[in-house]
């Protein structure tokens, strides 16, 4: 028997307070809304996940509060909105079962029962009681609603008995009353339920099904809080909240429950012998049987759900990383990845774990928040590596550890622009809003002025680096810091011409800058909003590049090209060229206007082609406009099939015959290219994927994919989450319900690589789009 302690004081005396030994009869699992619990001595407590309930409370739920509850025998109980019960016993002895009793009491709303040990063990000794209504049980799952004047009752599993009060039936006994006016119901008597109305002989047996009786789909997420992330908040209502599931997800669950061969009260699915139903299985060995233990790990999350979802259901923490699955799928983060954001720490210790905020300098971890403290050494320095360009080395330490490394980025005096990879400029765009930055501009400004730069310079890098750009756009390997001007240009086409370039290979050093890809021209209509960019190649060739212009940022390519850049003024761009592994940062120059016009033209995009074998293209148009229902249509190309599409891009891959995949086995993807872009009405710009995670279950058919996506102005990293089904065709097809994004696509031959359309809305007139490639991982 569990007891602790607490002290109140005696009514209406004056004594001090006593200290009483009071029965623990279970523990919170889950709590929302308006409730309260008063003691036996009807002093008022709060409810909150992970506290003990006692043997005399009296729980109380308001309009749209909700209260679950893991009993001490293992029971399950979950009283909905604007319900009042009092445990008036719950005494729990498996070594003498005679003694053991459970005694409850529902004035008022509605209850679901999960019978415990003790209703298993001694079904002589539960008692539910209603104001008009006692409730035995013969070991069973029901749900009560209740009135001063009638109550109500369905069973799920199992077997109750009902009667009215009178002199065969007290409310102060234990048990199912006996006697002509006991009335049973079973969970084989389908769409059938009891009713029982105050002054009434014996309980009406009814056909139909109650909605407010039926077992509600967040009651399958009994959230144990067996795990308690890291978060900024202490309320634990809004961590854990329920899950609203649609209709296919709750046919799911009813089938998984109800299909049972061998009539042993064990669902199939977690029936090691389903024609045995002799055998009660015990998965966890927690001493509570599969049939009534519905979620083996004690994560919140049905056992059947986790399946359907690739979780584990034999571990709360399916990733391991220190948050419980249930917690995992309220926050967001990825239950099947330890480092959603991957960034380096584990989404329990990372305060943000969808925002990739750790970085590595000299081998030393920092996080942004370090940013603030972070002691700036005077060995920051910069020189001069070119006319107008800049070298910034920032070096810096934690408190009380010496120096641990630098960060290098570029400066370009002429447009304000900074360049690097893609993290350190992130770092720097943070440090600016630090008040040590400060300690950077003297540490640089004392540098140039020991190196007797002369005082002009001095003060025309000064202004430069008191500003705080905006936007950083490029990739990963190279990218720009800078502020744009969105109403730079007239409705008029202009001409650019390149005044340098920097080779991404030459960045990391700073020692040269060198010409790889040469950017012969760049031509911008401003009143379509395209640009068509002139490149020619290593070998000779002539590349033209065809993209978007949209609120001062240009961005577009093809299969071998990626661009993104920034208008500074009319006069100036800068912009960055990709291909592979390779990158080039060039500034523009205006060469003249003219009255030409530029067309939208259809892409057809064979992604990554070093590591892909032609079995995925897909297609948009140049400036990413959305697609029209027929406009995928009309680009198909023969020998390809259509799989399908979103607002802006179309998937295909080539008509074959049988396809050859695994029949069993679970595998996981790398993202290996894609596209995507970020509309907010009529503006659309490029979009960012991070962290992206595919697996696919060929045992179940099932897949499950997760990506962060962020761009320009998204404030915060957007987490897309899908689950869904696997074909005999090898398709794949999100399903509603966990899902946030709608994801299609396809699994290749031999499940060597998949093509996958994603989209979430965000708003009502506002998306993310795009299209992704993957490589199965070794």
């Amino acid at each position: 028997m569990s007891l602790t302690s607490y002290s109140y004081a005696i009514a209406g005396s004056e004594q001090p307070a006593q200290t009483v030994a009071a029965q623990v009869a279970g523990t919170v699992l889950f709590a929302t809304g308006a409730r309260e619990r008063f003691d036996a001595n009807q002093v008022q407590h709060p409810v909150k996940r992970g506290q003990n309930v006692f043997v005399g409370d009296r729980i109380i739920t308001r309009e749209n509060g909700h209260i679950q509850l893991k009993m001490a025998d293992g029971g399950y109980l979950s009283l909905r909105p604007s319900s009042t019960l009092t445990i008036e016993a719950y005494s729990v002895d498996p070594s003498q079962p005679t003694s053991e009793k459970v005694k409850l009491n529902l004035s008022q709303g509605t209850l679901r029962s999960v019978t415990g040990g003790v209703g298993e063990r001694s079904k002589g000794n539960f008692r539910l009681n209603t104001p008009v209504a006692a409730i035995g049980i013969r070991g069973t799952d029901f749900s009560v609603f209740t009135s001063a004047d009638i109550s109500r009752v369905m069973v799920s599993r199992g077997g109750i008995a009902m009667s009215p009060f009178g002199d065969q039936c007290s409310a102060d006994a234990l048990g199912a009353c006996q006697g002509s006016q006991v009335r049973e119901l079973f969970a084989g008597q389908a769409a059938a339920y009891l009713e029982l109305t105050k002054g009434t002989e014996s309980p009406r047996l009814l056909e139909g099904q109650l909605e407010q009786l039926l077992p509600q789909i967040d009651e399958l997420f009994e959230s144990s809080g067996s795990t308690t992330p890291k978060t900024d908040t202490s309320d634990d209502t809004a961590i854990v909240k329920p899950l609203s599931l649609p209709p296919e997800i709750e046919a799911l669950l009813q089938a998984s429950l109800d299909q049972d061969q061998d009539r042993d009260g064990i669902p199939d699915y977690q029936d090691s012998e389903p024609n045995d139903p002799a055998q009660l299985v015990d998965t966890d060995k927690d001493g509570i049987a599969n049939w009534r233990d519905l979620d083996d790990d004690g994560d919140g999350i049905a056992d059947v759900l986790e399946q359907h979802w690739l979780m584990d259901p034999l571990q709360a923490d399916s990733d391991q990383d220190g948050i419980n699955d249930v917690t995992e799928l309220m926050m967001e983060t990825n239950p099947l990845s330890a480092d959603t954001d991957g960034d380096g720490v584990l989404d329990g210790s990372d305060r943000r774990p969808l925002q990739q905020d750790h970085f590595t300098i000299g081998g030393v971890t920092w996080s942004f928040d370090d940013l603030a403290q972070a002691q700036v050494s005077t060995a920051s320095e910069t020189r001069a590596i070119g006319s107008s360009l800049w070298q910034m080395d920032i070096v810096a330490s934690q408190s009380g550890q010496a120096d641990s490394g630098k960060l290098t980025a570029g400066l370009d005096a002429v447009t304000g622009i900074w360049w690097g990879d893609a993290q350190t400029l992130k770092v720097v765009q943070q440090l600016m809003a630090q008040p040590n930055w400060d300690d950077v501009q003297k540490s640089w400004a004392l540098n140039l002025i020991l190196g007797q730069t002369d005082g002009n310079t001095l003060k025309s890098l000064i202004p430069l680096w008191q500003q705080q750009p905006g936007y950083i756009l490029g990739n990963d390997q190279l990218s720009i810091m800078l502020d744009i001007a969105p109403e730079a240009l007239q409705q008029q086409t202009y001409t650019y011409r390149p005044q340098w370039q920097i080779d991404s290979a030459q960045t990391a050093n700073f020692s040269s800058y060198l010409e790889s890809f040469s950017m012969e021209s760049l031509t911008v209509d401003a009143e379509n909003g395209l640009f068509e960019a002139r490149v020619s190649t290593a070998t000779g060739g002539n590349r033209l590049i065809r993209g978007r212009v949209d609120n001062g940022m240009l961005f577009g390519g093809d299969s071998d090209f990626q661009l993104e850049g920034g208008i500074v003024d009319e006069d100036q761009l800068v912009l960055v060229l990709g291909s592979g592994d390779h990158s080039t940062l060039v500034r523009l120059s205006l060469d003249g206007t003219s009255q030409l016009k530029l067309a939208q033209t259809w892409q057809q995009i064979q992604p990554n082609q070093q590591a892909n074998t032609g079995r995925v293209e897909w297609g948009r148009w140049s400036n990413f406009a959305e697609l029209d229902a027929q406009d995928a249509q009309l680009a198909l190309r023969e020998g390809y099939e259509l799989v399908g599409s979103n607002s802006h891009f179309a998937l295909f891959r080539p008509q074959s015959g049988d396809l050859n995949l695994p029949d069993q086995g679970r595998f996981a993807f790398n993202l290996n290219d894609y596209e995507a872009v970020y509309q907010n009405g009529s503006h659309i710009e490029s979009a960012s994927v991070n962290n992206a995670a595919l697996e696919v279950d060929f045992n179940q058919n099932r897949f499950a994919m997760q990506m962060g996506v962020d761009a320009p102005s998204l404030s915060t990293t957007e987490s897309l989450r899908s689950y869904g089904s696997l074909s005999d065709q090898g398709l794949l097809q999100s399903e509603s319900g966990l899902s946030n994004t709608r994801a299609s696509g396809f699994i290749g031959e031999n499940a060597l690589d998949a093509g996958l359309l994603f989209e979430k809305e965000l708003t009502d007139n506002s998306r993310i789009s795009g299209v992704s490639y993957w490589k199965r991982a070794d």
